[in-house]
């Protein structure tokens, strides 16, 4: 039997660092979160976003080749149900400002605390599932 993942939806943790994605993960998965994907190259995001059930993104603003604020702004215009949450190492209140500006639902410093971590992202993934079951319910 296979075992279901939680959340149902994927989340993706978008970080040129790959200790950072597997630290993320393994932390992610101690608390019963499963359903991960990693995403080093910010040229990838937006096809997998195309491709692949994604309905949070955990999002590192300092990237090579597209910023987190490029790929942030391209995700809210194109994939609008993708809830984003930013990390990041920088501490300019005004980036963060920008970023909730234009949509994200949090942002985080690194290093990333565990329990500010889970906090926010099981209460966007609860705010998640009960937009998809009241429009579950719109249809019925």
């Amino acid at each position: 039997m296979k075992k279901s993942r939680f959340p149902k939806f994927s989340i993706m943790i978008v970080d040129n660092d790959e200790t950072i994605i597997d630290v993320l993960t393994q932390m992610l998965r101690l608390e019963g979160i499963t359903n991960v994907i990693g995403c080093r190259d910010s040229r990838q995001v937006y096809d997998l976003c195309g491709r692949l059930n994604v309905g949070i993104m955990l999002l590192d603003l300092s990237m090579p080749f597209l910023s987190g604020e490029e790929i942030l702004l391209a995700v809210r215009a194109d994939f609008p149900w993708i809830s984003v949450i930013i990390l990041t190492s920088s501490n300019e209140i005004s980036i963060a400002v920008e970023c909730m500006k234009n949509d994200a639902i949090d942002f985080l410093n690194k290093p990333v605390d565990h329990l500010r971590l889970i906090s926010s992202l099981m209460h966007t993934i609860e705010n998640m599932e009960i937009k998809e079951e009241n429009k579950r319910l719109r249809r019925a």
